[in-house]
């Protein structure tokens, strides 16, 4: 094999740099979606507990 078909270290031309970054931002993404969806769940809870009367 020569050195210009060699497979290199980068993926798809984008530096080490720049795929960290996408790993955090989906790492960010999916703890973002998964807060607010604890938080909607918890607001139908608090809905239909306070619909059942048994909060003031």
């Amino acid at each position: 094999m020569s050195k210009d078909t060699a497979p290199s270290n980068r993926t798809e031309g984008r530096s080490r740099g720049n795929v960290w970054v996408r790993r955090l931002g989906w790492l960010i993404l999916i703890w973002s979606l998964s807060v607010a969806a604890l938080g909607a769940a918890a607001l139908l809870f608090r809905l239909l507990m306070k619909s059942a009367g048994m909060t003031p």
